[in-house]
């Protein structure tokens, strides 16, 4: 799966292929030219980071089972879904504790803010897995800022 740096089993590749393209793009690494990009984007994120990131809550549930070698297509369709689309494993995200103490009010506009801190700092230190985990937490990288100079989004 390109858009989250892993590489994935073929069992599993249809379980992303019933996701849609616009949450999953797959790239198969025999059939298909794999570009430079996909390369680094995988070896920058990682399947062993990107579990961390994304499964960081699963062993407390109990209501999804991760698929196996012998698993149904319905039991990797279900666990997919929940991981790559739903983000249920992910760790909720925790806004930085700054020093100024008193800090905001803690409603939503802190937490975007907070959020769109982290992911400048993320690109800046080209924090790949970071900004995973700020997707999984509902953050769109490619909107666009309001206050940025151009019509770009933060990725592009």
């Amino acid at each position: 799966s390109m858009n989250h740096g892993v590489f994935v089993c073929d069992a599993c590749a249809e379980a992303h292929i019933a996701l849609g393209q616009e949450h999953t793009q797959l790239v198969s690494t025999i059939d298909q030219h794999v570009t430079q990009t996909d390369l680094l984007l995988t070896k920058a994120i990682g399947n062993q980071a990107a579990n961390g990131v994304l499964e960081s809550t699963f062993a407390a549930q109990r209501a999804i089972t991760r698929p196996n070698s012998t698993s149904s297509a319905a039991v990797r369709e279900r666990f997919v879904r929940a991981k790559y689309l739903d983000f249920a494993f992910a760790e909720p995200f925790r806004a930085p504790a700054h020093d100024e103490g008193g800090g905001g009010n803690g409603g939503d506009g802190d937490r975007d803010g907070a959020m769109l801190e982290e992911v400048v700092r993320a690109i800046t230190e080209a924090n790949c897995v970071r900004l995973l985990g700020i997707r999984a937490n509902g953050f769109d990288l490619h909107a666009y800022m309001p206050a940025m100079d151009s019509d770009d989004t933060l990725l592009h």
